[in-house]
């Protein structure tokens, strides 16, 4: 099985710009009420660099699906 692994920026924008249909919108992100927190998780390193703009500190983490069964040999 191929690891998969998962790039996580270690800050938050309140909006961040996005294209949608063309056309260049600002995102604004919004916290629900129990909401233990959010952050920005990329599935490559090319984007989350592109988010941080070499501000802030981005960290590998490995997917682990709970679900799958241990294999053992």
């Amino acid at each position: 099985m191929k690891t998969k692994f998962v790039y996580v920026v270690m800050c938050l924008k309140k909006s961040h710009p996005v294209d949608v249909v063309g056309r260049e919108i600002d995102l604004t992100l919004n916290w629900a009420d129990g909401m233990c927190g959010v952050m920005p998780v990329f599935t490559n390193m090319k984007d989350a660099k592109k988010y941080a703009q070499k501000k802030y500190e981005i960290l590998k983490a490995q997917i682990i699906n709970l679900e799958e069964k241990e294999q053992t040999d």
